[in-house]
């Protein structure tokens, strides 16, 4: 199955932040890519896994550090500091 999701048309990353307008922002690409906050509807896999322990969650708009190029998530297993 699959699921769509709003992500940075720059790095493929979930846009986590806003900028001074209000607008989505991307954190992750902002400066270095001539895409950066361009927001653009993907399709995606429901399913992603965790970047480092490949942990499996559902995707949605509020799984943290989601890349749609890899489909992978950051759960936390390695701390937030």
């Amino acid at each position: 199955m699959s699921v769509k999701i709003i992500v940075c048309k720059g790095c493929g990353g979930k846009m986590e932040a806003v900028d001074e307008q209000g607008n989505p922002a991307c954190i992750t690409c902002a400066g270095i890519s001539p895409n950066n906050s361009i927001p653009v509807e993907m399709e995606v896999p429901d399913i992603a896994k965790c970047v480092y322990c490949g942990k499996e969650a559902q995707v949605t708009q509020d799984l943290p550090f989601y890349n749609s190029r890899n489909n992978t998530y950051y759960c936390g297993c390695r701390g937030w500091d």
